[in-house]
């Protein structure tokens, strides 16, 4: 199963717990933290634990299962130089029906306006890189504005921030200023400014 970037999952997005009720996903939640599997481990007692929580429970030093406090530290049935038992945790990755399982898990988008339903295993990089509904941030340096993707390609055409090329000069500004900058600092611009002014003021009778 592909890591999902150390991000849990709440149940209640996905897609079986909220059609049919927490018993229809029992088997796939960490009895740990109580979220979805994430890149789980198996016990020798064919409990399964995201694999964060099992280096928690390593790192606490608890040697049985939090269900049915089986052993999961114990001989790893080799032997040492000396001939001595060597003892080790004994997690293991799950079988692979039971990945296939927990990947094919419907997930229910909770982004606004998408509610798309998808595989868990595809489900990161939905809300990542495909889902239209996520909020993205502008490109262009000093906004920090976050929109819709799907709305952001119209923010960028108007964004203040943008960069355009001065119509006069063909000098790269900064799209909310370009008026101010060719009024100000643009010379072919101030040339045209200043003819059509001295014509106004020729016409004056």
């Amino acid at each position: 199963m592909a890591k999902i970037n150390g991000s849990r999952f709440p149940v209640d997005q996905c897609a079986l717990h909220l059609n049919y009720g927490p018993r229809a996903v029992e088997h796939l939640i960490c009895p740990v933290c109580h979220d979805l599997l994430d890149d789980p481990l198996a016990t020798p007692c064919d409990h399964h634990f995201c694999r964060s929580c099992c280096e928690n429970l390593k790192k606490s030093n608890i040697q049985t299962c939090p269900l049915c406090n089986k052993q999961t530290y114990g001989s790893s049935g080799k032997k040492d130089d000396d001939g001595r038992a060597v003892d080790t945790w004994l997690f293991s990755d799950p079988n692979k029906s039971f990945v296939r399982i927990l990947e094919g898990t419907p997930m229910m988008c909770s982004n606004d306006g998408c509610g798309e339903v998808i595989p868990l295993g595809e489900f990161p990089q939905h809300l990542a890189s495909h889902c239209i509904q996520r909020l993205v941030k502008c490109a262009y340096e000093g906004c920090q504005e976050h929109v819709k993707a799907d709305e952001l390609e119209s923010h960028m055409k108007a964004c203040p921030h943008r960069t355009v090329n001065c119509a006069c000069c063909d000098e790269t500004v900064t799209g909310g200023c370009e008026v101010w900058l060719c009024n100000s600092r643009c010379i072919e611009s101030l040339r045209d400014f200043y003819k059509n002014e001295r014509s106004k003021i020729l016409q004056v009778p």
